[in-house]
């Protein structure tokens, strides 16, 4: 077919997994009913935050090459900062829409 990846859902951010520094965090998310093997090429995590530009996104399938998967760990945050992590599902040149955003705020280091 031709037409777009479904919306991705059930994104959530791993506070648990968080690293000491707030630099790295594991989210989740559930694979679309479209999203089975071949279905999916790609997902892009989008961690904005106020106040930065535009975020091109951390792909999946760059570090992982077994998909579909339904985890991924975002490096490179900063900490004390609040971010809106969105994902989307990419199939060629099609693009699903954007998940609901998952707000957190990364944990900030007290510097000692």
């Amino acid at each position: 077919g031709t037409t777009d990846p479904d919306k991705v859902g059930n994104l959530t951010v791993d506070a648990a997994s968080e690293s000491v520094t707030g630099d790295a965090i594991t989210l989740y998310w559930s694979v679309p009913d479209s999203g089975g093997a071949g279905n999916v090429d790609d997902y892009r995590i989008f961690p904005y935050s106020v106040g930065r530009d535009y975020d091109p996104g951390v792909s999946v399938t760059g570090t992982t090459s077994s998909l579909p998967t339904s985890s991924f760990r975002v490096t490179g945050l900063s900490g004390g900062i609040d971010y809106n992590f969105i994902i989307r599902a990419y199939k060629g040149a099609r693009v699903s829409v954007a998940s609901e955003r998952v707000a957190y705020r990364t944990r900030s280091v007290v510097p000692r």
